[in-house]
């Protein structure tokens, strides 16, 4: 109901994720995204389904191309390049309009790339731009992607445990062939153990600030995990850590998987590349 009180939506690195239901606004809404595809808490190809599949996060595309049906935007999406890529629709309905700014690094903070004061003038003009119009006559919002209902089938589960981390903004988990499951600590700067039992234990990485990120079982029953900065790092059973800088400046490693051999794959999200790291055996 805000869409008609509100001239522009303008969220700034900003996760969306899909509610059973969808969005029904009243009228058109004018919508513009700020996204930095670098970005480690909010990422550009937002959260997949296996991690929650009643609400998951699309990629930033995706979701400004369902504000574009929802307008009603008669035109294809335009993209120029400027010191960002600015994607855009025009021909929405009661002069809305649909635009994506992504920027290629800046973290996860206001206008890393441009500074503060120019980012928030940038948005101060394109705010200025789209002032708030009457809706047209008897206007209905356009179909954009629809998420599937939950049905009536309930989870039936035996037990619940809960082991409080505090402070540690623990992001991804995986299973170690000791059978305890390991976690990073994004706000931590921390490797988290955790027992059957629920025993934990954290190990410290060398590099403070860096944000472990995501991490997968490797080779040698060591766990293997990204860092902001350009760093992939490893654990050892015996809590032993050690890290690796990558050779591509602003690499970004995000995704890490296990592959054949003595392989550990690795994306680098800041750097469009994949890393293939090979380990003594």
């Amino acid at each position: 109901m805000l869409a008609g009180r509100i001239a522009v939506f303008a969220p700034v690195e900003g996760e969306y994720y899909q509610i059973n239901g969808g969005c029904h606004p009243s009228r058109p809404a004018t919508v513009l995204e700020v996204p930095v595809r670098t970005d480690p808490a909010a990422p550009y190809a937002g959260m997949p389904a296996r991690g929650s599949p009643d609400y998951f996060a699309t990629p930033v595309p995706v979701w400004l191309g369902q504000w574009a049906a929802r307008d009603r935007c008669q035109s294809q999406a335009q993209t120029s390049k400027m010191p960002f890529v600015m994607t855009q629709w025009t021909g929405c309905a009661s002069g809305a309009g649909v635009a994506g700014w992504v920027f290629a690094s800046g973290g996860h903070s206001w206008f890393g790339y441009t500074g503060v004061a120019p980012g928030t003038r940038m948005l101060l003009d394109f705010f200025r731009a789209h002032a708030l119009r009457p809706a047209p006559p008897a206007w209905t919002a356009g179909p954009a992607a629809s998420i599937p209902a939950v049905g009536q089938a309930q989870l039936r589960v035996r037990s619940l445990r809960i082991f409080p981390t505090p402070g540690a903004e623990p992001f991804d988990i995986a299973r170690g062939a000791d059978g305890d499951m390991w976690f990073t600590e994004f706000a931590a700067d921390k490797i988290g153990r955790i027992t059957p039992a629920g025993a934990i234990t954290e190990y410290p990485v060398p590099t403070p600030g860096v944000g472990p990120f995501t991490l997968a079982p490797g080779p040698e029953n060591a766990m293997w995990f990204t860092e902001q900065d350009g760093i992939v790092g490893r654990v050892t059973s015996a809590g032993e850590v050690a890290e690796l800088a990558l050779p591509q400046a602003g690499s970004n490693p995000d995704g890490i998987a296990t592959g054949p051999g003595h392989t550990i794959w690795v994306t680098e999200t800041g750097a469009g590349a994949i890393a293939e790291i090979t380990t003594t055996p």
